[in-house]
């Protein structure tokens, strides 16, 4: 947790996102929310948790690591392991 603004950043997506590494759900698609923190309630945190993890995910796309899918507009945002 960024502590100069109490927002998230990067680095909290990538720790966020070790769970899913670490875990034996990565060879299904997986809901990318379900790894954001629980009990996020005050608007502009939340944003910066769902912006933190979405460029985590996205920066493990490019590197070869996650697959992402999503099926239609705002419809869930799939990860599965590469």
């Amino acid at each position: 947790l960024s502590l100069e603004n109490n927002l998230f950043s990067f680095d909290d997506g990538i720790k966020w996102l070790e769970k899913f590494f670490d875990s034996n759900l990565k060879k299904n698609w997986n809901f990318l929310f379900n790894f954001l923190p629980k009990n996020l309630y005050n608007t502009p945190k939340k944003k910066s948790a769902i912006i933190s993890l979405l460029l985590a995910s996205l920066n493990n796309v490019k590197d070869g690591k996650i697959e992402m899918n999503q099926n239609k507009h705002y419809d869930n945002i799939m990860i599965k392991l590469k």
